[in-house]
């Protein structure tokens, strides 16, 4: 697929391609780390993911995202990310931020620290 695109998005799905086939594998936790860090470089990677994401969720729930659906999917998310990934590296809150974005109903640059609410943590 990457091949068919041009520039900057090319690399951009590349990089975006190596951290979901290193996630969906879950037996390299340095490669996905690698690909994420890298992702966080791009100014469009956030945006770029949270456009995949809305999409996702408008395809498997087209009669609407309920708070039930919101507690299903953080918490299936979450099941799946800290049974291959160290559970100090997986936060809910970003997973709960992440999500929020890409339904378009958490602002960008305010993060919940700034709003001063507590942060979730593996232990809970």
């Amino acid at each position: 697929m990457a091949s068919s695109i041009s520039g900057v998005a090319r690399d951009l799905v590349r990089i975006v391609m190596r951290a979901v086939d290193t996630a969906i594998s879950g037996e390299d936790v340095a490669t996905y780390c690698g690909a994420i860090a890298r992702l966080t470089t791009e100014p469009a990677g956030g945006r770029v993911l949270g456009d995949v994401l809305r999409s996702l969720l408008e395809d498997t729930h087209p009669d609407g995202f309920s708070s039930d659906d919101i507690t299903l999917v953080v918490g299936r998310c979450y099941r799946q990310a800290v049974a291959w990934l160290p559970p100090e590296r997986v936060d809910v809150t970003v997973l709960l931020a992440a999500l929020a974005g890409a339904l378009g109903i958490h602002e960008p640059g305010i993060t919940y620290e700034a709003l001063d609410l507590p942060s979730s943590s593996a232990a809970e």
